[in-house]
């Protein structure tokens, strides 16, 4: 299956792809992103993103350049959805002598803190006892988060 198959089988997707457009600029149409996509005019983007549309597709190259542009991970993330995936930004991973060794130790650290969180917001002596408040379960997320940085740091420095 194609991929200009795949987004009109998905119009949903095809329409995060024009609110991602639309951001772009001022905010209010899609004229600065057709320009700077180097198409003839707005028209040329708005049938792209028009899965009514029989005589233009929104192309591979146009939609990179959608998410290029417009820095919206919205399309993409949905898309990745779709086939049981996630997206989510690289970690700003910091340079070391010992880089291995060191991410080791923060994948680690980070395992405790969300160990240590779990821990207390499933205490009796929590907020609800044993079922996690909203603030309980953002803290668990935001520890979680750094896990799935340091890990993905820790990667990122044995595969250099």
């Amino acid at each position: 299956m194609s991929f200009n198959q795949e987004v009109t089988e998905h119009p949903d997707i095809l329409n995060l792809f024009r609110l991602a457009s639309r951001k772009y600029g001022d905010g209010r149409s899609v004229s600065k992103m057709a320009q700077d996509m180097g198409l003839q005019n707005e028209r040329s983007l708005n049938n792209k993103l028009n899965p009514n549309s029989d005589h233009a597709h929104l192309s591979l190259y146009d939609a990179c350049n959608i998410l290029q542009l417009s820095q919206d991970a919205t399309p993409l993330r949905s898309m990745a959805y779709l086939i049981d995936y996630m997206v989510m930004p690289l970690p700003n991973c910091r340079a070391s002598a010992q880089d291995v060794l060191s991410h080791f130790i923060d994948v680690f650290g980070a395992c405790g803190d969300v160990g240590e969180a779990i821990k207390n917001a499933t205490h009796d002596d929590s907020e609800l006892g044993e079922n996690l408040s909203r603030r309980e379960r953002k803290e668990i997320i935001a520890h979680l988060d750094e896990l799935i940085e340091a890990a993905v740091c820790l990667r990122q420095s044995v595969s250099e």
